[in-house]
């Protein structure tokens, strides 16, 4: 687990950012990517709604590593419209998260 605010001193604890090549393109695989460039350094609030049929929740897996001063909310019975399923919740959220 990242500690907020050292994962950019640690890259090393950062896992591997990987593109995937195939034998149609195999571009990616000349692609190297410096996972500490991928730190979000600012207060982030995710509302994810596992009902979501685009997004996926492993999608949101290993998160926490680039993004340190996260706070997460998962909402089981919620989807992709999760604002307008649940407009009380996320403005309730939003408000809180706004506040701290």
């Amino acid at each position: 687990m990242v500690v907020a605010g050292r994962a950019d001193r640690r890259p090393e604890l950062l896992p591997r950012v990987a593109c995937v090549s195939t034998e149609a393109d195999p571009g990616p695989a000349k692609v190297t990517l410096d996972p500490s460039k991928f730190i979000v350094r600012v207060p982030t609030l995710v509302l994810w709604g596992e009902r979501d049929r685009a997004l996926l929740t492993g999608c949101i897996d290993g998160l926490e590593q680039f993004v340190p001063d996260l706070k997460l909310v998962r909402v089981p019975d919620a989807s992709h419209w999760i604002v307008h399923e649940k407009p009380e919740l996320v403005c309730s959220e939003m408000e809180g998260f706004l506040r701290r």
